[in-house]
């Protein structure tokens, strides 16, 4: 029989979605850059960023070597400094991964056709992901390349044909993408582990030593560069004492009077003591050996402060969603409209007066967007987590899908980053598109399981 009238239409807007949701999506990308245009996110280290581009300029004479943050950044802006270019280059990029992995998903029907057309829609309304990706700095380009080298190792692995090529891509994609963000450097063992688990043959073995050792082989160029800034073969840059310390501040209250703040005093203090010096920089190598001693120091005298600190930062994470954007910022980087009052009164404000929306329409959009993103954040991170034991399950017990459990190591070793180091939403959003896809799966399970519940009792009663 023909279809006809709701379902019709329903099947109609599904082939819609399937073919073009990337045409929606590339619509509202630019009002969301519009919107965000201000937005200061990693602002106060773009002077690094352009000091990178400079010390390559100058075939690495440069007489102040830096190093801190990453490289990776400074590498990028060779090719503008432009900040719509720069915008307009890492949406491009996102926008063909995403397609890129979506197809990827499609083809080794890791999902079933309504699973993705759900995906997609839940993409085209994801403003957390368009905010994420309209913002200079190098986390748009990491979260790229992470997600190209996660789809290629997956191949690698479960592919007999193009292994080796795959591998390849996989490990040039995870090793440029370390050049950009550091925080991700222990990752690619964890990959090796569970490839091994799942796949004990010769050959496997033979391909994560070379995947691996060719990862890692892309962080050869920073290390030369970093014995010749500081001294010391380096893999990662050298603020990570000084990170780890401030996370101890993220519990309010805490014993050591730590906030979670790049302007510590407490720690500013320290450094300062231990480098003889006023206003020492927290970011040399000196100072970055300094701080993790003092981090370990402090949290081996006084481990159930630590702790306290893990549990309430593990609780920030699950309920605080990720970068949302930040609509409201103007160029002074202020934002006046939220100055003493929250969005949600700015949402009431709007119902009670509907001629705000007229005489006031950039700022409507602004409370709308803003909400909308907020909202989509949180439930998207709220939801993964809160499903994520189920899903644990489901992959290690039931069906054992070996990409399913590739996306539960990759969110949880964010998490632990988060919970042990420093949180920020931000660090979040380098996963979303995974976060997302933890997220419908788990209603997947839910509905899969609370259906055999329900068939299962039918035939009890029936039997009775």
């Amino acid at each position: 029989m023909k279809d006809t009238g709701i379902m019709h239409i329903a099947k109609k807007i599904g082939k819609f979605i399937d073919y073009w949701y990337l045409g929606v999506m590339f619509l509202l990308a630019p009002v969301v850059i519009y919107l965000n245009w201000h937005a200061q996110g990693m602002a106060g280290l773009l002077p690094n960023y352009q000091q990178f581009k400079t010390i390559i300029q100058s075939g690495f004479k440069h007489t102040d070597l830096i190093t801190f943050p990453m490289w990776g950044y400074g590498w990028f802006m060779l090719i503008t400094e432009s900040k719509l270019g720069l915008l307009t280059i890492q949406m491009g990029l996102a926008f063909t991964v995403l397609y890129f992995f979506i197809k990827f998903l499609e083809q080794e029907a890791l999902f079933s056709p309504i699973f993705l057309r759900v995906l997609k829609i839940s993409m085209i309304l994801s403003f957390p992901w368009y905010a994420f990706h309209a913002l200079r700095w190098p986390y748009s380009i990491a979260a790229s390349l992470f997600l190209i080298s996660l789809v290629f190792f997956y191949k690698a692995v479960t592919h007999v044909q193009n292994g080796w090529f795959y591998i390849l891509l996989s490990a040039l994609s995870f090793g440029l993408l370390l050049n950009f963000r550091s925080d991700y450097l222990l990752m690619p063992l964890g990959f090796v582990f569970l490839a091994l688990i799942f796949f004990t043959t010769k050959k496997t073995v033979l391909q994560m030593f070379v995947w691996c050792l060719a990862v890692y082989t892309c962080l050869l160029p920073w290390a030369m560069y970093t014995k010749k800034a500081c001294g010391y073969y380096q893999l990662a840059s050298t603020n990570g004492g000084h990170v780890m310390f401030i996370g101890l501040g993220h519990n309010p209250g805490n014993r050591w009077g730590i906030t979670p703040d790049d302007s510590d005093s407490l720690m500013h203090t320290l450094v300062d003591e231990h480098m003889q010096q006023h206003n020492a920089l927290t970011c040399t190598y000196e100072a970055d050996q300094f701080l993790k001693q003092t981090f370990f120091s402090y949290i081996t005298t006084h481990p159930k402060e630590y702790l306290k600190k893990i549990g309430y930062v593990f609780c920030e994470l699950v309920l605080g969603g990720c970068y949302p954007g930040e609509f409201f910022m103007n160029e002074h980087g202020e934002m006046p409209l939220l100055e003493n009052t929250r969005i949600r009164l700015l949402l009431i404000e709007i119902i009670k007066n509907p001629t705000f929306v007229i005489t006031c329409p950039l700022d409507t959009m602004r409370i709308l967007f803003t909400a909308f993103s907020c909202g989509v954040s949180t439930l998207v991170i709220l939801f993964s987590y809160l499903f994520m034991p189920l899903i644990v399950w489901d992959v290690v017990f039931r069906k054992r899908s070996f990409f399913m459990l590739l996306v539960l190591a990759v969110i949880a070793y964010q998490t632990l980053i988060n919970c042990f180091c420093f949180h920020m939403p931000s660090y979040l959003g380098n996963l979303y598109v995974l976060y997302l896809l933890q997220a419908l799966y788990g209603f997947v399970l839910v509905y899969e399981y609370t259906g055999a519940c329900y068939r299962a009792l039918c035939r009890f009663y029936k039997q009775q």
